[in-house]
């Protein structure tokens, strides 16, 4: 009665902790579950739920919960337990944000990840891939990537599709701030698909607003308006009001820069009232920015001037350097227009001397574009002329840098369409020695039941006559050459069944993406061919062989070293069959590391040294 309880409770909780975007009446379900679950595993995923829950409606009360999960870690002597919440407890000083905090817990989690002997978890991948994000806010961007695509190997590695989709859309966020828009294209697009097959809502939303940043940066401002529609329903069923004002920013940004003054204003007030309920400073600076913008273009300068005022107010609270000069400049625009020249030059200035320290390019083009219209509005033309020739100056600076960054992302798709080429022609090179050690092998084997065969039928027929024992001979003859064909042709089979289904995954998840209402129907296929990859029946199949040329191989091994498991078994085997470590790799569905791994700990069960030679050893078996 008690498991069935448990089972229950389990099933609570997961449905609950799956299910709190939806709605705030799913904290009320998990609190409760939470005063009344036993178990240290449930209450964890009680509190992971939770602490998810509130993180982007009210970061303390999400704080609170993960140090609830900490303490009950350490009560519970369960360092897994401890772990995970310390890394949530980084997630919350990200988004505080208190980066140095942060940093801590995530190099923290990683440490006593390792210190357990673990290496590849999601939650290793995770804590590298919020190291990245910091690295990247430092402006560390080569090591950024390498720690982004770091935590994306290794979610392929595990096969994980929910947490592949998140690392290619921080790598699609990545390359949007670099300005490989292209790069940034691909990398969400492939995320945005596999949102869709692991139906993850809010990830799925983040991912549009990325895209929606891109086709910006690509000036198609209509389709960055449409992204973001996509996502803001998305959000606003979530109750995650972070980043619906965030979307609706950048959905009001989008309008304005497509002169719809009036969308623009209307999703820039819906997220200012958003940002404000929340005492977010950062999207409060940027929405008022935005608007402010939109009022100085419909030329309501006055209006203008309090807005910006009130933005650059905000910025200096977000304690964002940058946005503080970016907003001076814009709010500096306006002052010239309106005649407060003196101020105007105050506000540039300081943008000025940040940009050059920085080297910070839009914000020293601005800077000496604005100051060539105070100038010339005071009357000092030269000055003004000099501005104007230092502004175009800048402006070929920036152009360069822009060729530059086209120069160097088309070197990164390069070398990583250079990789993908040169991992197929490995694949296919194992697929042809694969082939042509399977033709081999079963030329074998036919050729010794041929002989044993032949033997068998002279003994019996070697009391008959000569002519009809050489008649019968023939037709044996035959027999066995149609036999031999048909083992052949099996033991191919064998060897290109991996390798079909694999392609057929492949091609169905391409069709996938158009099929429309096939989608689930599809989909069932490919988990079917998934579980026919991954059953053990090709290796019963191949052993049933083996066995045949190799007789009691594995009784012999046993022998030699008595606590041998089937998986090692299996490893000797191929390794007698002269198979490489990639082939077997392949074979297995597992990394070439693991296999070199396995052979050592193998090697060590026979008590060898390190230096014999254990090709020698399995021939003697």
């Amino acid at each position: 009665m008690k498991t069935y309880q448990l089972l229950f409770t389990l099933f609570a909780v997961f449905f609950c902790i799956n299910s709190f975007a939806q709605g705030n009446g799913k904290t009320d379900s998990l609190e409760k579950a939470f005063a009344t679950a036993k178990h240290d595993t449930i209450r964890s995923r009680v509190l992971n739920g939770l602490f998810n829950a509130y993180l982007y409606n009210d970061a303390e009360k999400a704080k609170m919960y993960a140090l609830k999960g900490i303490d009950l870690g350490k009560k519970a002597g369960n360092k897994k337990i401890e772990t995970s919440f310390n890394y949530l407890l980084g997630v919350y000083y990200s988004f505080t944000p208190k980066s140095d905090s942060a940093e801590y817990f995530y190099k923290k989690t990683l440490q006593d990840y390792r210190a357990m002997g673990d290496s590849l978890s999601a939650g290793v991948g995770q804590a590298i891939s919020s190291l990245a994000i910091i690295t990247q806010e430092r402006g560390d961007f080569e090591e950024s990537e390498r720690l982004f695509k770091k935590s994306l190997d290794m979610d392929i590695a595990r096969k994980d599709t929910v947490n592949m989709s998140i690392s290619y859309s921080q790598l699609g966020r990545h390359y949007i701030t670099r300005g490989y828009l292209r790069l940034a294209l691909n990398y969400t697009l492939e995320a945005i698909q596999l949102f869709k097959t692991t139906k993850d809502q809010i990830r799925l939303a983040d991912a549009y607003n990325l895209l929606s940043g891109v086709e910006m940066e690509l000036g198609n401002f209509q389709k960055s308006i449409e992204y973001n529609e996509l996502a803001i329903p998305i959000y606003k069923e979530a109750n995650d009001q972070l980043f619906l004002s965030q979307a609706l920013n950048d959905a009001g940004l989008a309008a304005s820069l497509a002169k719809n003054y009036s969308l623009a204003e209307k999703y820039l007030n819906e997220a200012l009232t958003i940002s404000r309920s929340m005492d977010n400073f950062s999207i409060t600076s940027s929405a008022l920015q935005n608007l402010g913008k939109v009022q100085f273009e419909k030329g309501q300068t006055s209006t203008a001037i309090r807005t910006l005022k009130e933005s650059l107010s905000f910025a200096e609270k977000a304690e964002e350097t940058f946005k503080i000069h970016e907003t001076g400049e814009q709010l500096a625009k306006v002052f010239v227009q309106s005649g407060q020249v003196q101020q105007a030059l105050s506000l540039t200035n300081k943008a000025l001397e940040f940009g050059l320290q920085k080297d910070v390019k839009s914000l020293i083009v601005n800077a000496h574009e604005i100051k060539s219209l105070a100038f010339a509005k005071l009357g000092q033309y030269a000055e003004a002329l000099e501005q104007f020739k230092l502004f175009h100056a800048a402006s070929d600076s920036l152009d360069h840098k822009k060729n530059s960054q086209e120069v160097e992302e088309l070197r990164i798709i390069y070398e990583s369409e250079k990789k993908e080429a040169e991992i197929e022609k490995l694949a296919l090179e194992i697929e042809k020695s694969n082939l042509q050690k399977t033709l081999f092998a079963g030329g074998m084997i036919s050729a010794i039941l041929i002989a044993g065969l032949l033997y068998f039928g002279f003994r019996q027929r070697s009391k008959r006559n000569k002519a009809e024992y050489e008649k019968e001979k023939a037709l044996i003859a035959k027999e066995l050459e149609f036999k031999k064909k048909e083992l052949v042709s099996q033991t191919l089979h064998l060897v290109n069944k991996n390798t079909l289904i694999q392609n057929l995954q492949q091609d169905l998840k391409e069709i996938r993406k158009t099929a429309g209402e096939q989608t689930k129907e599809i989909g069932k296929i490919i988990k079917d061919l998934q579980q026919e990859n991954a059953s053990d029946a090709n290796w019963e199949v191949f052993k049933s062989h083996f066995a045949q040329v190799h007789n009691d191989f594995d009784i012999k091994l046993k022998q030699k070293a008595p606590d041998i498991t089937d998986n090692e078994i299996r490893l000797a085997a191929f390794l007698k069959m002269k198979l490489s470590t990639k082939e077997i790799a392949g074979m297995l569905n597992v990394q070439p590391d693991s296999i070199t791994k396995s052979k050592y700990r193998l090697k060590k069960k026979f008590n060898l040294e390190v230096d014999d030679d254990f090709d020698a050893f399995l021939e003697g078996i």
